[in-house]
């Protein structure tokens, strides 16, 4: 049984823009799936990356991931994930830009404290229920300052992050100008809100907001030291793209048995298609389509042979894929009884239906002794002929020693099937006296 090899997909992409600050550790990951062995590879440019000092690869639970440690602007540029197997080849491009955001006066510079926190940088990426404990041993009891904190990251998880052909940079003005930061997004009526540190602006004498097309402006009037600190544009109402958290999986059932191919998406709301070899699957009576949260089921009932396709669940740009494999125990169809006449050329047909498809044993037993039967032997008088649903012994020009009972057995994984069937050869004195008889019949 030859199993159809997938090539590599990305059941989820890395994003393909990410803008960060200098110092910090940027992570870019991916999810693959296809038949294995899977080799991946990631590129800065041209360069082929290795894991060293400054870059760690790895790829484990099909997840292909990327850290950059120490991250400067020279780390800035277009970074590549390319998987291959046998199959084929995919890959993704991730646009990496490396900034620090921050609008300093040149004659008054306000460095932190070295105990000043972040709350907000603190508590991103934490679980929620954590809040409290890590406030505690961090020592942190502002009231004000938390509550301004968890709604800005709460915001910050509720934005949609689209893709940003021209980000945000870091400038530097001098005392009592203007500073006007501009970023350009990939699409047009963008609902955006800016931010210093974890206070949302409002426009105002001292902030000006303004919109050209795709380009956003925000001017900060009047510059003080007050001014310093990290600026954020925070897009909202755009969804991401769905990607499959968890994808498809080959699966082998038995023939008449119900198949369930599942896997999850990154939205609850995601909408997907079923497709098998390329056509679309609607809900009937043979499929039935589930959906429950993240979780994507088609479920393919009553299974024959016929249903061994390749099954895809797609969401625009991405999709994930399977094989289904239907298995089935041994059966055979084959005639219980021939006669032939000596010199003929001999064909013993016998109709196969099984998967994975069974392996096929002759065997003979002399005229009355069945319990005495042996395996056939292969040579130029006896031959055995396979095809994709059936076998022949084919015996050349037989003679009255292959008179004599014959078993086909066929077996696979599932189980096994056998068939009896009785050839008799007639030699030249039979064949005489049959007719004879024939003859005194009709004369009588």
């Amino acid at each position: 049984w030859l199993q159809r090899k997938v090539p590599p997909t990305f059941t989820k992409k890395p994003s393909e823009s990410i803008v960060d600050s200098a110092g910090k550790v940027v992570k870019m990951e991916g999810r693959v799936s296809g038949s294995k062995p899977l080799t991946v590879t990631w590129y800065k440019g041209n360069t082929k990356i290795s894991g060293s000092d400054k870059y760690d690869v790895s790829f484990e639970n099909n997840m292909a991931v990327l850290c950059v440690r120490n991250s400067s602007s020279s780390d800035s540029g277009e970074y590549t994930c390319e998987a291959s197997n046998e199959a084929g080849t995919a890959s993704c491009q991730v646009s990496l830009t490396i900034s620090v955001c921050f609008v300093t006066p040149s004659k008054q510079k306000s460095p932190k404290k070295q105990e000043d926190i972040d709350i907000v940088e603190l508590l991103r990426g934490h679980d929620p229920k954590d809040y409290e404990r890590i406030l505690r041993e961090n020592e942190i009891y502002d009231y004000r300052a938390i509550l301004q904190a968890v709604e800005f990251l709460k915001k910050e998880k509720e934005m949609e992050t689209g893709k940003f052909t021209k980000c945000i940079r870091s400038i530097e003005v001098n005392e009592r100008h203007s500073a006007t930061f501009e970023c350009e997004l990939s699409f047009d009526n963008a609902t955006v809100s800016w931010y210093k540190d974890s206070w949302e602006l409002k426009e105002s004498l001292k902030y000006n907001f303004r919109t050209e097309g795709r380009r956003h402006f925000m001017t900060i009037c009047n510059v003080t030291a007050e001014d310093e600190g990290k600026h954020t544009l925070i897009l909202y109402n755009c969804k991401p793209p769905v990607e499959f958290t968890k994808p498809l999986e080959d699966q082998t059932v038995e023939e008449e048995a119900t198949a369930t191919l599942e896997c999850e998406v990154s939205r609850e709301n995601a909408e997907v298609q079923w497709f098998r070899e390329g056509q679309e699957i609607r809900k009937t009576k043979k499929y039935d389509i589930l959906v429950d949260g993240r979780k994507r089921t088609l479920l393919i009932h009553d299974c024959t042979p016929d249903d061994a396709k390749m099954y895809t669940c797609a969401a625009k740009d991405f999709k994930t894929s399977c094989f289904l494999e239907v298995t089935r125990a041994p059966s055979i169809e084959m005639k219980e009884f021939m006669e032939v006449e000596q010199g003929s050329d001999i064909s013993i047909v016998a109709k196969i239906r099984g998967c994975p498809f069974p392996t096929l044993t002759w065997y003979k037993a002399p005229p009355h002794k069945s319990d005495a039967k042996v395996e056939v032997p292969y040579d130029e008088h006896i031959n055995k002929i396979v095809s994709d649903d059936g076998c022949t012994l084919l015996i050349q020009q037989g003679k009255r020693p292959d008179t004599g009972l014959y078993t086909l057995v066929a077996s696979n994984s599932l189980g096994k099937a056998s068939k009896e069937m009785r050839l008799n050869v007639l030699g030249t004195n039979q064949k005489i006296r049959i007719l004879n008889a024939k003859i005194s019949g009709f004369t009588e």
